[in-house]
């Protein structure tokens, strides 16, 4: 009698979905926090400078703080974003088990 130690396609399926999502959810975790510029504001950081008063007064008075935060705007949407589905990755792997 041989045992056998392979995994079956569905379980490849849900280990994969689990450790892709987690992969996914970390990597953006971690960017949203780490520093981006050289006074190291995180994307969080710049995001909330950007949205406040003095952003709005920066963005009005110079075509490039405007461009800055548009970027940065971008950046936090797609964290988000990837975030999101990292998460939704790790439950739909925990569903399938």
């Amino acid at each position: 009698m041989k045992l056998s130690n392979t995994l079956s396609s569905e379980q490849v399926r849900t280990r994969s979905a689990i450790i892709g999502g987690g992969i996914i959810l970390l990597s953006a975790v971690i960017k949203y926090f780490i520093p981006i510029n050289d006074a190291g504001w995180s994307v969080n950081q710049a995001s909330q400078i950007c949205g406040s008063g003095l952003g709005a007064l920066a963005v009005a008075w110079s075509s490039d703080a405007a461009s800055v935060c548009r970027d940065v705007s971008m950046a936090n949407n797609a964290l988000t974003i990837l975030i999101i589905v990292g998460g939704l990755i790790i439950v739909y792997g925990f569903i399938q088990k």
